[in-house]
């Protein structure tokens, strides 16, 4: 037992120039983890570690990712699907921090969860719709106010989002746009999979200025990602969306509106047919298509009736 906890405190990882360990000694299993990390990144290659609960996998992932990525300019995006693992990556970092470290970090999440707005829509789609025309239309305060103070403030020492979101209120500031201005100059970004693994992933690289080459990816709780991704391709169809966008079409449309409403029906009255539905819906969009895209109708009408993409 002594000479395992002598092989134990004395297996700390080795000083790295620019991220310390961020704890005293090191737990079984981390030195082999750490080590196959650093020969990872060091060769350029994907790592795929399975680790029980409780072994330290954020702290060897951040101090590995960390070490390669600061000296070659790149920035680490630690992705995971749940925002209490958002809270373990801080804490991991500001024990770095009290290490020494001088990490520049961002904790980011769902621009609807960080609104300052009192009367923003609470539905996803309506929410960046909302956004979106306050933004172009220069009417959200928040957003056109400067935020310079709060995003070196960010930068000085990690925040856990709850906090990042309370400075920019104090400010006046958008909590959005600070910590997306502040990932343009971090060292590592803690979000969700969507920021790589859906359609925002160029958008969001471009707001960074940043490419995928110049990336050192995390992927916490790999095994979430199938379903993550798979769910993300899959749209969700209800029945307040299929009335709306019947009643959107009824005016401008009404081969789609009668289309839609036989949707509805199959939705209220017969769920378990479901073949029926898929065809209605393709024949619906094909009615679209060969019209030459989307009905001159309201968003709802629009967004279900939008052809398919090959």
């Amino acid at each position: 037992m002594e000479r395992a906890e002598s092989l134990e405190a004395s297996a700390v990882p080795r000083p790295s120039p620019t991220v310390p360990w961020p704890f005293d000694r090191v737990r079984h299993g981390q030195v082999e983890f750490l080590r196959d990390a650093r020969a990872s990144l060091s060769a350029g290659r994907h790592l795929l570690a399975h680790a029980p609960t409780g072994i330290g996998k954020t702290a060897v992932a951040l101090v590995a990712a960390l070490e390669a990525a600061i000296p070659a300019g790149k920035l680490v995006l630690f992705l995971t699907a749940r925002q209490s693992q958002h809270r373990i990556a801080i804490e991991t970092l500001r024990r770095l921090e009290r290490k020494g470290a001088r990490v520049a970090a961002v904790d980011l999440i769902a621009k609807q969860s960080m609104c300052l707005q009192e009367h923003a829509p609470a539905s996803g789609r309506a929410f960046h719709e909302f956004c979106d025309f306050k933004v172009k239309s220069r009417s959200c305060s928040f957003f056109n106010r400067d935020d310079e103070a709060v995003v070196a403030a960010v930068l000085q020492r990690p925040f856990h989002v709850q906090e990042l979101i309370r400075a920019s209120a104090s400010c006046r500031v958008c909590p959005h746009k600070v910590a997306m201005d502040a990932a343009s100059r971090a060292h590592v970004v803690v979000c969700d999979y969507n920021l790589v693994f859906s359609d925002i992933r160029e958008p969001f690289l471009a707001r960074v200025g940043r490419s995928l080459d110049d990336l050192v990816l995390i992927v916490d709780e790999a095994h979430n990602l199938p379903d993550r991704i798979r769910s993300h391709l899959c749209g969700d169809l209800s029945l307040v969306d299929v009335a709306r966008a019947a009643r959107e079409a009824k005016d401008v449309d009404p081969e789609t509106a009668h289309q839609l409403a036989g949707v509805r029906e199959v939705l209220e009255q017969r769920p378990h047919e479901r073949q029926g539905l898929l065809r209605r819906m393709d024949l619906a969009a094909g009615i679209v298509a060969r019209r030459g895209g989307a009905p001159a109708c309201g968003p709802a009408a629009t967004r279900l009736c939008r052809p398919r993409r090959p």
